[in-house]
This record gives structure tokens, sequence and C-alpha cells, in this order.
């Protein structure tokens, strides 16, 4: 014979073999044989369902072998045959055959003619052909089929739903016809494997799909008929087989035997939490008639239902008609769990279904259903199924229609929460020390955090300790390895504790020093037993020694600055009066912190070993740009030659420190100075810096040493025994202690630390040291000393503006006014003094306060100084004025009103106070004097002519008049290569000198070879035109420390219109006759030089504009030098690079 295989192709079976006839035991089914010959053999051998009194179904086993019968008799092709009987809404009974093979190829694409005859098989009427079925594709053809099926119990609106859901891929549009579905799966499934199964699940769960596919017949049923399914050739008309006989008359169906009870497959892992797993018993009697079962249904009722007394079902399941019918009335307490029918690959009897020992004795895996309530699918409401819910579970077998069979005994089960809690986090271990009845007691104490979630509270902690953590992992899958405590969780508490310090507890006697590691498991409130989590991430904790060592010592060392008067030269100039000795002691000061310079001489004779003149100067104090002070006396020549001059001198700061010459400097009289030579002796006051211990007479620690080299406080520490660690602390003014450094001692017998970062204003800095030993106990904190700092930089030097008068002739008053950035000063000095009188010390109430006097501060103050070319000594009254702040103003512009007197001529100049005392160089000197002229005078507006901006020159055209120093106008942070110069300066001019001897920039005052005028090294345009007279500006450039700047330009020098110099000449006497030099000493405060060195004797010669105001470290600023013709305009803008601060 040939069948048509999925592709469309035929093939052809059994051409060679034997018949065998294959009987059934003691079922009676019809075998039907294709050998050789294409014959069919049958052989009735008994009735089935012998037991009832009428035979409502038979079914015929057809069996069709392809290959040849192997010496087993193996059967390799199965076609199967099954019919029933169904009622429908008129009341009309149909009769329903399916048939299936296995595999399901061998069906499909064939033809099948429908033969049915009147009675049972014995009946001598004879067969008609009512049909002829094959597979369908064409949707006008399907439809009728799908509206036969209507008639079978079929739901379209499902069978279209569920062909939507298999097969979406397929379907060229969602709103095709239902026909037109059915025949886009069929079309699409024969020739995929994926699709081709949920097809064949289709016939099994719509009848109408089995129809349309061509392996189901469907017809009313008159009455008590016999049909038989025939292969058939449509080609020639002709059967080709028969496969299968059933015999089916109207009337109620034989209802499927009920399964055997459901039974709870436990799993107690996180996999079984909230649903329930079941499987159940297939009996004999439901297995024989397998044929007519498709899956099961599971049917779950809550308990109070089920046990209620109207139901009793679990003394006694309910029909399936009431089951089905509760469902849909009472779907809160009934419901069906299963939306396909379950379909089980293996089978379990009534004595094995409820063994769950491990293979080969029991299967504790195998499960047919498990039941989440769905609580996974988009909506899901949950009506109860929670943890410890109770349900009794039916089940039911189902019909090859869909029907319910008998209702199995119900099972009571219980719904378990089986997912642990998370894991506690946050788990440590702390060392519990206390005091109970004056002695110590140390302990472990486990800490965790508490687990807050509402959903899956927790009830209790689980806590554990181990000796290593290799043990923990080898261990831990017995809950009760290396338990020590069991704690109850705290309601309302963050955190739960336990001290470990029960029996086997760790103990110092015992274990100090070793390491014991803590874990913590949570436990929830399952309803079938706690469920217990992982444990927590392990903890370390260990017993140490608690005490601390001794309090440590240490040092603390300091730059300081301290005045020194040292010798310089000595040498005999021209005589002014002759027979006489003449002295002149000269002390130039190196820096404008001194204020005072005193001498003290005296002629000694060695014969009588006694003084016989002493000679005082008193305290000489500098003015205000005066750099040296000369005490002259003169003795008769009688009797002084062969005796020996003895000179003490000293010097003093505003600060109130005092230096002078260590041993006084001492020459021997000649008699060969007479008549006509004077004794020059010079000397130098200079500040010198050394490292000292505070409080070794001096307690002020100066960032940068006289000689621009910046210093570090050095704190050196002597750790105690036990110490391992060591913390040094500062803090800064009243501000909080801060860490500065540490390190490991490491045996050392001491260790240092260096402090770099000063305060740029100064401040008082308290250092405080701090041991630990090798458990990280602390010493006590040990204060080792405070130190005073003076500013990083020299405090800015105010800018005093022309005083103006204010009052009337009655009443005459002057404001001062000044400019001076207030950040790190504390107040001002205001010197005046006044001619022909005295400056009344009541000048400025509220605003002036006289500084009080002392024997190293004066008041007043006696001054020399040379104004508008005139030399005159003038008694400066020093006062002092409110701190900067609400009392005085933030700044940076002051101004004071004065009273003053009538025709009296003032000298006024400002000097600025740092925090510390340290005091700025003295601002520019303004005179007033007033007169009615000053203020009467009519108030008028003169317009100011227009005039456009100047012009801004950034050509680089100023430059050196030496061709062989390729140098301009450029701004820079600049340390001295030789000066004692660290700050912001602008060059201004250079020279190429060729001696090492043509300058001097170490020392002050500073100088240059003959009698050069320092104007002449300024830089010139190609007109010959020099930088001076100019003002010079500044303003702040954003860069990555300061991204946000104001842009204000500021101005930080005044007006330069000459450079201030002294010529010198002396001469220095010898055996062999006298040299004289000649040297241009620079004196003016607003100018240094610097060199720097290009072999032993080439030098390039550098000269720089100061900045006058502090500079900002890491700040970037540019200079703008501005330029003046004669009459005063602005001749010219001339911008610089920008400069970097470091």
């Amino acid at each position: 014979m040939k069948a048509r295989t999925r592709n469309g192709n035929w093939q052809f079976f059994g051409t060679t073999g034997t018949c065998k006839l294959h009987p059934s035991g003691s079922t009676g089914v019809f075998y039907g044989l294709l050998c050789n010959s294409g014959l069919f053999w049958s052989m009735r051998l008994m009735k089935l369902f012998s037991v009832l009194s009428v035979v409502r179904i038979f079914v015929l086993l057809g069996l069709i072998v392809i290959n040849r019968i192997n010496a087993q008799e193996s059967l390799e092709n199965i076609i199967l045959t099954a019919g029933t009987v169904y009622q429908d809404k008129v009341g009309r009974y149909w009769a329903y055959l399916f048939w299936q093979s296995s595999p399901p190829e061998i069906l499909l694409g064939r033809c099948f003619a429908i033969y049915a005859k009147a009675g049972d098989p014995s009946s001598h009427a004879s067969y008609v052909r009512v049909a002829v079925i094959f597979q369908q594709t064409d949707p006008l053809n399907i439809e009728p089929l799908l509206r036969r099926a209507e008639n079978l119990g079929e739901d379209l609106a499902k069978l279209e739903q569920d062909l939507q859901t298999l097969f979406e891929v397929l379907m060229p549009s969602s709103s095709i016809s239902r026909a037109e579905k059915v025949s886009a799966a069929i079309r699409g499934s024969v020739i995929q494997e994926e699709y081709f199964q949920n097809l064949l699940l289709m016939t099994r769960m719509h009848p109408g799909v089995a129809l349309a596919l061509g392996i189901a017949y469907a017809d009313v049923l008159a009455g008590q008929t016999t049909y038989e399914v025939r292969l058939f050739d449509p080609a020639t008309e002709t059967d080709q087989g028969v496969i299968g006989r059933i015999t089916l008359e109207p009337g109620p169906p034989v209802l499927l035997p009920a399964p055997g009870a459901p039974v709870e497959v436990p799993d107690p892992t996180p996999k079984g939490d909230i649903n329930v797993k079941l499987r159940w018993a297939t009996p004999d009697s439901l297995r024989r008639l397998g044929i007519l079962q498709y899956g099961f249904n599971v049917w779950r009722v809550t308990k109070i239902y089920a046990e209620a007394p109207t139901n009793r079902w679990d003394l006694t399941p309910p029909s399936p008609e009431v089951l089905v019918a509760r469902a849909v009335s009472v779907p809160q307490h009934v419901k069906r769990c299963n939306n396909l029918p379950v379909l089980t690959e293996k089978e379990f009897g009534t004595n094995d279904v409820a063994n769950f020992s491990p293979p080969p004795i029991g299967d504790p895996e195998t499960f047919y259903y498990s039941d989440d309530d769905g609580r996974f699918r988009p909506g899901y409401v949950n009506l109860g199924f929670t943890n410890g819910a109770q349900f009794y579970y039916f089940v039911t077998a189902r019909d090859i229609l869909g029907r319910d069979g008998l209702v199995s005994p119900g099972t009571l089960v219980t719904v378990c929460d089986r997912f642990p809690p998370a894991p506690p986090s946050g788990v440590r271990v702390e060392n519990d020390y206390s005091f109970v009845g004056g002695t110590p007691r140390q302990y472990l104490r486990v800490v965790w955090n508490q687990n807050t979630n509402v959903v899956d509270p927790v009830s209790h902690y689980w806590v554990y300790r181990w000796t290593n953590v290799n043990e923990m992992h080898s261990r831990a899958h017995n809950p009760s390895n290396n338990l020590i405590a069991i704690v109850q969780h705290t309601n309302g508490c963050v955190t739960g504790s336990y001290v470990d310090n029960g029996p086997g507890c760790p103990t110092v006697t015992q274990d100090l020093g070793r390491t014991f590691w803590y874990t913590v498991r949570a436990q929830d409130l399952g309803a079938c037993g706690p469920n217990l989590s992982g444990n927590s991430a392990p903890a370390f904790g260990v017993l140490r020694d608690r005490v601390g060592p001794d309090a440590p010592t240490g040092s603390v060392q300091i730059h300081c600055v301290q005045p020194q008067v040292r010798y310089r030269s000595f040498a005999l100039t021209n005589a002014s009066a002759p027979w006489t000795f003449t002295f002149r002691l000269n002390c130039t000061r190196s820096s404008q912190q001194f204020a005072w310079v005193q001498f003290i001489a005296g002629i000694y004779d060695p014969q009588n070993n006694k003084f016989v003149a002493m000679y005082d100067s008193g305290r000489l104090f500098y003015s205000p740009g005066e750099w040296s002070r000369e005490f002259v006396f003169a003795t008769d020549s009688r009797g002084r030659f062969g005796n020996f001059l003895y000179v003490w001198p000293k010097a003093g700061t505003f600060d109130g420190q005092v230096g002078q010459l260590t041993q006084p400097f001492w020459v021997r009289i000649e008699e060969s100075w007479l008549p006509e030579k004077d004794v020059l002796v010079n000397f130098e006051a200079r500040l010198v810096g050394m490292l000292t211990a505070l409080n070794q007479g001096c307690e002020r620690h100066v960032p940068v040493t006289p000689d621009g080299t910046r210093t570090n406080i050095v704190i050196i520490g002597y750790p105690t025994p036990t110490s391992r660690e060591w913390r040094l602390y500062r803090r800064v003014d009243d501000g909080p202690l801060m860490l500065l450094c540490q390190g490991d001692i490491g045996g050392a017998p001491s260790f240092s630390c260096q402090d770099d970062g000063m305060p740029p204003g100064g401040a008082t800095i308290c250092y405080y040291l701090q041991v630990l030993d090798e458990h990280g106990n602390p010493s006590p904190l040990v204060k080792l000393g405070c130190v005073s700092t003076a500013p990083a930089t020299p405090p800015p030097v105010p800018l005093l503006s022309p005083l103006l008068a204010t009052g009337v002739t009655n009443n005459p008053g002057m404001n001062m006014t000044w400019f001076c950035p207030p950040p790190g000063l504390e107040r001002f000095e205001v010197w005046v003094a006044g001619k022909p009188n005295t400056v009344s010390s009541n000048l400025a109430p509220g605003f002036l306060v006289l500084r009080q006097t002392n024997d190293l501060q004066p008041n007043p103050v006696r001054q020399t100084l040379v104004l508008n070319g005139e030399t005159n000594t003038y008694d400066f009254y020093v006062f002092i004025t409110p701190r900067i702040g609400p009392g005085f103003g933030p700044g940076p512009q002051f101004s004071v009103p004065c009273n003053i007197e009538l025709g009296e001529k003032y000298t006024v100049f400002v000097r600025a106070v740092a925090k510390d005392g340290t005091l700025s160089e003295p601002s520019n000197i303004e005179e007033f004097v007033w007169n009615p002229a000053n203020t009467n005078y009519i108030v008028c507006t003169i317009p100011w002519p227009a005039r456009g901006l100047p012009p801004l020159n950034t050509n680089g055209e100023f430059k050196s008049s030496d061709p062989n120093v390729p140098l301009g106008v450029m701004g820079r942070y600049h340390i001295g290569f030789e000066a004692p110069l660290t700050g912001a300066v602008v060059l201004v001019g250079a020279v190429l000198l060729t001696s090492n001897d043509a300058s001097g920039v170490r020392e002050q005052p500073q100088w240059i070879a003959g009698p050069t005028d320092p104007m002449s090294l300024l830089f010139t345009n190609r007109s010959g035109e020099k930088l001076f007279p100019m003002v010079l500006y500044r303003y702040q450039l954003s860069n990555s420390m300061f991204p946000n700047v104001s842009g204000d330009i500021v101005q930080v020098s005044p007006l330069l219109e000459n450079i201030a110099y002294e010529l010198t000449n002396y001469c220095v006497v010898y055996a062999q006759g006298r040299i004289c030099y000649t040297n241009s000493l620079l004196r003016d405060s607003y100018v240094v030089y610097d060199r720097l060195m290009m072999n032993d004797n080439l030098h390039i010669f550098l000269m720089f504009v100061r900045d006058t105001q502090p500079v900002i470290s890491g700040a970037r600023y540019k200079y703008l030098l501005v330029r003046f013709k004669k009459n005063g305009e602005i001749a010219e803008v001339i911008p610089t690079e920008a400069m970097d601060v470091p």
C-alpha cells in the first residue's frame, strides 16, 4: 500500500514479511496487520467493558507495520482510533471519531473513507460509505467544519484566542477570519517542527482543528452504529484497508475513572516557595481507557469551603458536574488550576506514588503540576494564595472532548513559604569592654543590621562562631554546626547584637590576640517550618589589650630671625679738624624692620688699665627710606695715640628685639693718623635666621629668612615603650584639631615631621603628639607647644593719598586717607609730626590712640627727613588705629578725620601692622598746612576734555639698550639668584657687566660700582624713551585653582618718576698708599637689584620694580605698566605675559 507523507509525497509500505496475529491479552481489541499480500486480518476477541449491560463504546486498535518485523516481533508504527458520543444543546447525539498515529506523520496528508452500518459489528447490515476525509487548507471548507465542531462543545472564541497565541508568527494578519487562521496554522505547521507539535496539541483540545486536519469525523448519531475508518485512494476511489472500527449508540458517554488522590511532592528549597507540586496515581481502570483520555485537570478548593457542612468534599469528592459548576459560581473558593491539559510522561501506581526515596527505590523529583496561582501573570490578583493558606486538591481525567471524568479524593495541602530571608548585612564585631565589680571584662560583641522586609518578616537570628573562614565553608551545610546563639528579632531597632560570653567563648586569658570569625543567619516565619538565610559576610574580631602606651615627649624647632650687628669695614678719610681724632661710626640696616641703632664708644688707656673717655650716641632712629645712621665724635690728640678705641654697637627692631656685636670692636689709635685723618668704622645691622628650639629665647617662626629661603617648623617626637605608630596634630588659632603627620615607629628612638603649610597672614599654631600601640590603643594627647608664625610675605605697604582740608577757620580739620589690602593685617600705625608745635594726643578721637611708650619703643620718635630738598628733624608721634573690621572699616580704603591747629604744618606717613606685630615699610610721606585757601573756594565744575583710551603697546619694543641682553619687560614671581628676594616683580632694566665686583646684591644697601644712575639702566624704546614715569597695575586671571576671579585692577606701585640712589666715595689707606672707591647705593624701596652669573666675570645685572601688594599662592596674574608723558598724560599701556605664583 502507499501513503502520503507530511511533505505530500507518496510512500509504499510493507513489500516483504509475514503476517502474524498478536493477541491482546484480557482486553477485547481488534488488531489489523498489514502484510505482503496487503490483506487485513481481523479478529474480534471480546467486548470492551464487558461489565456493562449495554456496550456504549467499542475501540479498534489499528496497527500498521511499516518496516519489516524483526525477530522480537517489535511494532514500530501504530494507528489508534477512538470514538465517543456528545449531546448538543438541542438534545441531539453526535458521534465523534478520532484517530492518531505514532509517529504522527503517518496519517498526515492521507485520505480516509468513513463507512457506517446499523447495529453492532455482528449485524448483517452492509457498510455504506458516509464520508471521505482528508486535510483541508481552504478556509471555505474549514469554516463549515468549525461550525460542526460547535455541536461537539467547541468554544470558537477560545479556539481563535489559542490560534493567535500559538501561531502568531504564521498569521499574515490578526484581522483574518478564524477559518483563515486555521488554514494558516495548518499550512505553516506541516513544514516547521516547532509549530507542528503545537498543531497536534490543538487537535486534542479543539475538535474543529482535528476535523480540518483530516484525522477526525463527526456526525449525528441516530441509533447504534458501527463505523469503520479505512485508508482511501482518491485516485482510484478504492479502499486500502481498515485502520479502525468503532461501535457507538446514543446516550450518556462513559465517564473516565477517577485518578488516585493527589500527593504533594515536597520541595523544601526556594523553588518550592508559594507553590504546590502534585502528582497522582493512575489506576488500571483508567489506563485501560487511555485511548479515550487526553490529560488531566487539577482543581483547588479552599479548606473552609471543602469542609463546609453542606459540602464535606473532604470526605466524599463532588461529581464532575458539581465541581465545574462551582468553579463558575464561587470562583473565590473553587478554581481549575490548569489552562491546558496536564500531560504526564511517567505513570505512578497507588503503591509508589508517595515514595520519595532516592532512586531506584523511589522518585523524589517527578511532579505533574506546580500550582503557583498564576501570580507571575499580568494582572494577577491574589485571593488568598499565601504562606500558610490550606486547600484541598482534586484531579479529574479529561476525555478526547475535554470533559471531566470522575473526581479523585481530595488532598489537604498547606502553601509554604520556602524562600529564605536575605542574609543580615552590616555584620561587624566589636570589643565589649566593661568594669564589673572593679574588674575589667572584655568579650566580643557581634552586631548586625536587622532585616526590615515587612513582606518576609524575620523572627530570629542565628549567630555562629568560626575559627577560620575555611571552617565556615566546610561546616556551614549543617545549620547546627558552630551555632552559639539564637537571638529574637526586636521590632523598632535598627541593629541587633549578641555578646559572645557563653560557654566556650573567647577569653582574654586564653585567646588574647587570636582572630575569630562570626556570621549571622536570619530565620523567618514559614508556615511549614522556618527558613534560614545563607550566612552573612563574615566579620572578624580579636580580643586585644586596651591599655595604651605612656605619653610621648617631643620638641618643636623653629626658624627664628634675630637682629645682629656685625663689623664691616674700617677706613681713614680726609680730616675736617686738624690735630684731633674724629671718629665716624656708621651702621647700615639691611631691613626696614630695624628701628634704631645705638653706639657706645670708649677710649681705653692700657697703661692705666682704664677707660679715659666714654661716648654714647643714644638711640638713633632710622627715618623712612633711610638706610644708615652715623655717630660722630672727636677728641683732641693729646695722649690719645697708643690708646685703643672700643665700640659697642647695638640695634633694635620695631617689634622690640635688640641685637648687638658679640665682641666689641677695637682698634689701636695710631700717631700717623695725625694731623688730617678721620676714622670711619662701618657696621651692619642685619636679621639672622637660625634653627632653634621653641622657648629658647625665641617663640616666633619666620617662614621666609632674610635671604629669601622658605623654612619649615620641625617637630621631633620621642616614643615610649610599646609604641608602634605616631600621630601629630596641629591647631591653627582657635580652629579644629587637624592631623598633620603620622607614621610607623619601627623601633626608631625618634621621629620627625616638617610643617610646611604656614598660614599666609601669620597665626598661632599649637602642636599635639600621640602614640599608639600595636592594637591601636592611644596614649594621652600631649601638647608640645605653641608657635607664633610671622606672615609668609611682608605686609603690604599703604598708599597715602594727599591730605585733605576740612572744617572752617575756627574749627580746622584734615582727612587722612590711605589704601591698603586688609588680608593678614590687624591695624595701622599713623606717624604724625607737627611744626612748630607738637602734635596733640587728641588728634582723632575714636580713631587714633597714642602708642604706649617703653624703653624699646619711645613716643615720639625723632626722625631726620629730606623733603622738598630740605633736611629737617621731626618728632613723630606714633598713633595706632582700631582693629580692621566693624569698628574701623573693612578696607581696602581707610579714612581718619583729624582735629588740627590753624597754621600748623603736619607731616604724615602710615605703616601696616600684621597680626603678629610685623610692620610694613612706610608709605609715602605727605605734608599739609591748613589755611582758608584750602577750603574757602567756590565749587565749580571744570569740564574734563573727552579723551580716548590710551594705546595698548603689545609689540614688546621696550628692551635693554645692551645688544648682548635680549630681555624686555616681563612680570614674574622671582626667587633671587643672589639677592635676598622672593616675591612678585616686574623686570624694567638689564645690562651685561664684565666684572664680578661691578655690583653687589646680596646685602643692603645694594650697589653698582661707579657713579651709575640707575635710571640709565631702564629699558627704552626705539625712540630712546624710558619706561619711567610709570605706575604698575595688575589683575588676576582665571586658572584651574581659581576659575572665577573678580577682574578688579589693583594699583601695586606709586607713580615712579625717578629711582632714589646715593653716590658714596671712600678710601682705604694701606702702607703703600690708598685706594678710593665710588659706588652707587640703591636707596629706593620700590626697586630691587639681582644678578645672574654667566661665568667668573660676566653677569647679567637685573633691575626690578616690586609688587607692593600680597599675592595668592597658586594664582595667575597679569601686569599693566602705565607709562606717562612729560606733561602727565598717559602715553601707553604695556601689558606683560601672565605670571603664575607657586
